[in-house]
């Protein structure tokens, strides 16, 4: 017991020191523009890029698109972003030494993977991203970095694996396993899932955070963002020790749960996740 605390409180300092040598990340576009401003941005960046057609798709990839296709919901599809066109795709087994198998650079359009297996996750990153080369911007699913900084990482981590695993696998969940499990718990407070998959579609974290506030304040959404964050970034670094982000995060989401906003059957659905 003793030395199960003394891990538990070294795995804490550790993760308090890495959050110390990190610059406080203010989510981008909630300042500088309204709801309604980004919705019509993201509105010009699809008109833009729907007009583009598929040609040069690799053949590795047709499968996987088509799958992906039957798997969306229709309104949806209309969104995926048009990065599939002169994709490039490498092996790079030195992802290895990171711990990786896959990754995609979306301003440079490139896919490396380790196998095969590693683009059931990628093409999900390739679908939701989009280089904003005016602002210097990457969008990626609930991803938004640029010189300030990066935020989403974790949700958008969780929520792609989640769409790997459910859409080609099964269900079987091969990576960022804490990440999927608080993507699920949050997708049941949607009253439609497939909404949830529009704002990861259309990069559009803002939306995202506007309708959880239904549950919480936006303060405490940006919080929870924040900590998801940092719970993927000291996963990376620190494996073994217990995840102090990840259990206030699922303290956050059964007080959430409570809220009169779901139905019994949502609540249900939640606290059985949790427990799991």
């Amino acid at each position: 017991m003793q030395e199960a605390i003394i891990e538990l409180v070294t795995g804490i300092a550790k993760d308090l020191l890495f959050v110390s040598t990190i610059t406080t990340i203010e989510i981008p576009m909630l300042t500088k523009m309204n709801k309604v401003d980004y919705d019509n941005l993201l509105k010009k960046r699809i008109s833009n890029t729907a007009k583009e057609e598929k040609s040069n798709v690799d053949e590795k990839i047709k499968p996987l698109l088509k799958r992906i296709e039957e798997t969306t919901n229709k309104n949806n599809i209309k969104y995926i972003n048009k990065n599939i066109n002169n994709l490039k795709i490498n092996k790079d087994y030195f992802l290895l030494l990171k711990g990786w198998t896959g990754s995609y650079n979306v301003k440079d359009n490139k896919v490396n993977i380790v196998n095969d297996d590693a683009l059931y996750h990628e093409i999900f990153h390739v679908l939701s991203g989009e280089y904003d080369k005016i602002e210097d911007t990457i969008y990626d699913g609930f991803l938004v970095s640029n010189k300030n900084g990066k935020v989403g990482i974790g949700l958008n981590e969780g929520y792609t694996e989640y769409k790997a695993s459910t859409t080609f696998r099964n269900g079987k969940v091969k990576a960022y396993k804490k990440e999927v499990k608080l993507a699920k718990i949050v997708e049941e407070f949607f009253y439609n899932k497939k909404d949830m998959e529009e704002y990861y579609y259309r990069h559009n974290l803002p939306e995202f955070i506007y309708y959880m506030s239904q549950y919480a304040d936006k303060e405490e959404i940006k919080s929870f963002i924040k900590d998801y964050d940092l719970m993927t970034n000291t996963n990376k670094l620190l494996s073994q020790s217990p995840n102090y982000y990840y259990v206030r995060n699922l303290i956050r989401l059964n007080k959430w749960s409570e809220s009169n906003n779901l139905s019994p059957n949502q609540k249900n659905n939640i606290k059985q996740l949790i427990k799991k």
